[in-house]
């Protein structure tokens, strides 16, 4: 119960920040399972083999296990992975969406990565890493919330390092 409420405070982390970024909607589906999104689109795209468990783990420096979440309208992928003990938890999160409305959030620095592409390191959301590419919008949010998680910021280079693989992977 107790990890139910901490991955529910991570999503609303990551929902906080997709307010901020107005091109972006809450979000998460099932690791696994497909995400909602356009039908043609969602079924050509496994998003779990594009950002796989061995990837969280990396980022998390702990083994990893998939997440759930929702759908959105413009979402047309998406894979969650997470770590979590009672009192912590670290959250991966991958979509790929419609690009409509993509922008660059105030405070972010470009990253050299597809067209657009912009890192954020929030202290108090994480990090989170966007782009377009193939005409979709792709971003990888990594959060953490408690005692047993390093802290989001400190993984900044490992999401960067992730971000390219994943352009290199689609």
């Amino acid at each position: 119960m107790k990890s139910s409420r901490i991955t529910w405070l991570a999503a609303v982390a990551g929902l906080l920040l997709a307010a901020c970024n107005a091109a972006e909607e809450p979000a998460a589906a099932s690791a696994p399972e497909a995400a909602a999104g356009p039908a043609e689109e969602q079924a050509a795209i496994d998003a779990c083999a594009i950002v796989t468990a061995q990837d969280a783990a990396t980022v998390f420096g702990q083994p990893a296990s998939p997440d759930t979440g929702h759908g959105g309208v413009s979402m047309i992928a998406q894979c969650l992975w997470t770590w979590d003990t009672d009192t912590s938890n670290q959250l991966l999160q991958f979509h790929i969406w419609d690009p409509r409305g993509y922008d660059m959030p105030e405070g972010a620095e470009p990253l050299d990565l597809g067209e657009g592409g912009y890192v954020l390191n929030h202290p108090l959301l994480g990090v989170d890493i966007a782009w377009l590419q193939g005409g979709h919008h792709i971003t990888l949010a990594y959060s953490t919330v408690g005692p047993d998680a390093p802290k989001a910021g400190e993984r900044v280079e490992q999401m960067r390092a992730l971000a390219r693989q994943v352009a290199d992977r689609l």
